[in-house]
This record gives structure tokens, sequence and C-alpha cells, in this order.
């Protein structure tokens, strides 16, 4: 009980602390944070090899799946 308590207070002294931080921090702060697409799509794209290759049953995946990573 206590420590939900003190979960509960300590979400809301950084609600507080947010809600307190100039717009301009705040947007700097989602610029900072915001993941590029190129990432994601290369991550989805590293995940499904390995995948393929747990499927596999340890069989190495083919050359061709595996490709250089785009840069941009």
């Amino acid at each position: 009980m206590k420590s939900g308590i003190i979960m509960l207070g300590a979400a809301a002294v950084v609600l507080g602390g947010a809600m307190a931080c100039p717009p301009s921090v705040r947007s700097e702060l989602v610029d900072r944070t915001n993941i590029p697409q190129h990432y994601v799509l290369e991550a989805e794209r590293q995940l499904d090899v390995f995948v393929a290759w747990l499927r596999a049953d340890g069989d190495k995946p083919a050359s061709e799946d595996v490709s250089e990573p785009a840069l941009g």
C-alpha cells in the first residue's frame, strides 16, 4: 500500500514537472526522443531475418535475405 502511494506521488511530481516546462522545452524533448522512420524499418527487417532464422531451426538465412542497411 505504501509503495503504491509513493509511486502515485512520484508520477504526480513528474507530470507536474512536465506541465510546468515551457512549450519550447517540451517540443525539443519530443524532437530528441522521436525515432527516425528508417531506424524503425531497419529494426523490423532485422527482426524478420532473426525470426526466419529461428523458424528454420538454426539454419543460416540465405544471403539475399540479408542486405546492407539503407543510410538516409
